[in-house]
């Protein structure tokens, strides 16, 4: 596990992880007292899933791959597509349960 930051003495300078990026989508979509949902694992891609308070549904999806995107399916329900994520991307899905009932 690494920071997300990481300094560079020599050089004065630093650099944000995909770590900082996944904390900033966490903080801006995953509300206070969500709590973690099953999502199925993927072997090309981590991801997490959470259902907040107001009972929307959000999907993390990170590809920590250094040289390649990487192709994965989403479902809920009846819904389903294909999503393409660049190397070293962070991305966030959210639905509304009304909206998909």
């Amino acid at each position: 596990m690494r920071g997300i930051v990481t300094i560079d003495p020599l050089n004065e300078t630093f650099n944000n992880t995909t770590e900082y990026y996944v904390l900033g989508h966490l903080s801006k979509f995953v509300d206070p007292g969500a709590r973690r949902i099953n999502s199925t694992s993927n072997a090309s891609v981590d991801n997490v899933a959470f259902l907040n308070p107001d009972d929307s549904i959000v999907l993390l999806v990170l590809n920590n791959d250094d040289t390649n995107p990487k192709s994965f399916d989403v479902q809920w329900r009846d819904q389903h597509f294909s999503y393409e994520l660049q190397k070293q991307s962070v991305v966030t899905f959210k639905w509304n349960q009304t909206e998909t009932n």
